[in-house]
């Protein structure tokens, strides 16, 4: 009875485990990143956003530690990417903040050819540096132009999920060969189970005839 038992339940986890389950990890780390990105939108002070950037990064780091974003490196790596670029924007406005008052970087402005002005050129060619002879990346200005770039990895990242739900909704219950199998395996040991009940009974019925004989045999020994 308790292979019959084990044999039903691998069945009916064989079929349950066949889905290509995709993790709650993946939709909390995409919800996180579009709460985020509301907030930029809507217009976030630098008080708030090292709190807003660590509630997202939070869901984020574990979906990437997951087996979820092994399964869809494409998916992983925009997700990856889209907080890379929040975070950065968070690391520019860091530099603003902490700048000594007599450098240009405290007044909300970069200077095309410093270190991070080159930075911002290689990663935000979008990004346009203003001025004359000396050129610089207004932060005010540069900010939008990062969380832009979010927002076009986190639609990208998306579209990819959406792509693996579709997958995951037409994709069969089971292989037809491990169905069969599994059937299989199951009527035999169905067939196994109620031969092994016949004989039982059997070898019953014949302990109680040895049982009725015996006491025949012992009702005679007393006559005597």
């Amino acid at each position: 009875m308790k292979k019959h038992a084990v044999i039903l339940m691998t069945f009916v986890m064989a079929i349950m485990f066949s889905f290509p389950v995709y993790a709650q990890v993946t939709k909390d780390a995409l919800m996180g990143l579009k709460k985020l990105q509301a907030r930029c939108q809507a217009g976030i002070a630098y008080r708030d956003y090292s709190n807003a950037v660590a509630d997202a990064l939070f869901p984020v780091k574990i979906y990437l530690t997951s087996a979820d974003a092994k399964k869809y490196p494409e998916l992983a790596l925009s997700v990856k990417n889209t907080m890379q670029h929040y975070e950065y924007a968070g690391y520019v406005w860091d530099r603003k903040m902490q700048a000594p008052r007599d450098d240009m970087l405290s007044k909300g402005f970069i200077w095309d050819k410093g270190e991070l002005g080159k930075e911002v050129k290689s990663l935000y060619p979008a990004a346009e540096a203003t001025g004359g002879f000396v050129k610089y990346y207004p932060i005010d200005l540069l900010l939008p132009v990062i969380w832009k770039e979010a927002s076009k990895e986190l639609e990208i990242a998306s579209d990819q999920y959406a792509k693996v739900e579709t997958n995951i909704s037409n994709a069969p219950i089971a292989s037809n060969d491990m169905v069969e199998k599994l059937k299989l395996e199951n009527n035999n040991l169905k067939d196994e189970l109620i031969k092994s009940q016949k004989e039982n009974l059997d070898l019953r019925a014949q302990i109680t005839e040895l049982q009725k004989e015996n006491a025949s045999l012992k009702a005679k020994q007393k006559k005597k």
